[in-house]
């Protein structure tokens, strides 16, 4: 399934500029990248900057395709926060 899913993506990068510019996401990496660094040299994180960058990026990636495929509503501000707080805090109590 994941196979197919990259494969209609990439088809969908190639015609549509949202997408292409999505798959092109080296700066925001980077940029995410540079955020982690700065909040683990302050002492506020415990990770590897890149690959904190890399999973985040996944979670809104699989987000994103996921409403796409099933016609999802767009995100309101409570979904956006809950995102970012799992990947923050977990989900354990």
């Amino acid at each position: 399934m994941a196979g197919v899913v990259f494969h209609l993506f990439v088809h969908e990068g190639k015609r549509q500029r949202e997408i292409a510019r999505i798959l092109n996401h080296e700066q925001i990496k980077t940029d995410l990248a540079a955020y982690f660094t700065a909040k683990a040299e302050a002492g506020a994180f415990r990770v590897e900057p890149a690959l904190a960058a890399r999973f985040f990026l996944g979670i809104l990636f699989s987000y994103v395709v996921g409403r796409k495929l099933w016609n999802s509503a767009v995100p309101d501000r409570a979904t956006l926060d809950g995102i970012v707080d799992i990947f923050l805090n977990g989900v354990r109590s």
